[in-house]
């Protein structure tokens, strides 16, 4: 379970550019949900999400994650427990190492961080065997550096890599927003599958009509740094594309 409580952040303070970006946020989410965030710029989506990684302090509230306060933490000790993809394909992974070592510091998320690499052939294999799941081909590439590949093979491999660690929580960073057409709706396929397969608690930051229509159990919009309208399934199931249309700033 994630419970955020009483969450507010404020950029630019006591200046005329002062900027109320969330405003004491109480969120609970639990364990499996597939929570999609949308709303307008500047509405708070992606704030929420740095708060959450750690890559935002808050001025005030608390965040936990099952049992433990994760608030004052900072985002390389959060990822014993959180996993993201980000929006920019060149983000979350070392482009001058090969997809086999990105795996591998990939595995090592939650354990003791170690000078030594350490890949066994058994873990080659293993990797192979997931990335064959894709249908890229990319599994008789490992030793390819990941600067080398297609903004939509990083993403789908970064993807692979958050859930391999098995994490309380992945964040979604809008991760289709670089993508052609094609390769974002293959990469929300496989998030969606994986999210399911492995029953991941999840947090999906998109501007994507269609993705916020299809995707996820819980649909959250924000406003102002607030959240103005929390959905369930059914709820969410019985709008039309016009009502959610209207959230977003394409006016």
């Amino acid at each position: 379970m994630v419970r955020l409580q009483q969450i507010s952040k404020r950029f630019h303070i006591g200046t005329p550019t002062q900027v109320i970006a969330l405003q004491n946020i109480d969120l609970t989410i639990n364990k499996g949900q597939f929570v999609v965030i949308v709303g307008a710029n500047g509405s708070g989506k992606s704030t929420l999400l740095n708060t959450l990684a750690g890559n935002i302090p808050a001025d005030q509230g608390k965040i936990w994650i099952d049992q433990d306060e994760v608030g004052h933490l900072p985002v390389y000790k959060r990822t014993r427990w959180i996993a993201r993809v980000f929006q920019n394909p060149l983000s979350g992974t070392a482009s001058e190492l090969s997809i086999l070592a990105n795996f591998r510091l990939a595995s090592l998320r939650r354990e003791r961080k170690k000078m030594v690499l350490g890949i066994t052939d058994k873990f080659r294999e293993e990797v192979a065997a997931n990335i064959q799941q894709l249908g890229m081909g990319l599994e008789s590439k490992l030793d390819v550096p990941m600067g080398s590949l297609s903004g939509g093979q990083r993403q789908a491999l970064t993807l692979l890599m958050a859930v391999m660690a098995k994490p309380a929580l992945l964040l979604l960073d809008e991760p289709t927003a670089a993508l052609d057409p094609h390769s974002a709706r293959k990469l929300m396929e496989l998030a969606d599958r994986l999210i399911c397969e492995h029953a991941l608690t999840a947090i999906l930051v998109t501007h994507n009509l269609n993705e916020a229509l299809r995707y996820g159990n819980r649909l959250i919009q924000m406003q102002s740094g607030q959240i103005v309208r929390d959905l369930d399934m059914e709820v969410k199931n019985s709008l039309n594309q016009a009502e959610i249309l209207a959230w977003f700033d394409y006016f």
